[in-house]
């Protein structure tokens, strides 16, 4: 998921989040600051916990939103290590702007 600088969600794989107000969420506001952030929640759709990862989406080393990677843990047991790095790797690129 993708926000703009106001934290509403711009692109999701779920269509129907799209336009979703972030602004209150305490780890986006962090993220928005500059912040990479991972924790766990419960995400109702699959009803289970999934463990996200938000980080700072810079276009010319400007802020511009955030983007936010979402992996089930039932998922991430099944192969964590392969899981790990996916999210690793795509955090990084996401940070630096090559995605």
């Amino acid at each position: 998921m993708v926000t703009n600088q106001h934290l509403v969600a711009s692109v999701d794989t779920d269509q129907a989040d799209i336009g979703i107000d972030y602004s209150e969420d305490v780890d986006y506001k962090e993220s928005l600051k500059g912040k990479t952030i991972a924790t766990d929640w419960y995400y109702d759709k699959l009803d289970e916990i999934v463990i996200a990862v938000v980080t700072p989406l810079y276009v010319h080393d400007k802020v511009m939103g955030v983007v936010m990677i979402g992996i089930s843990q039932k998922l991430l047991k099944a192969d964590s290590l392969s899981l790990v790095m996916l999210i690793f790797f795509a955090t990084m690129l996401i940070s630096v702007g090559y995605l």
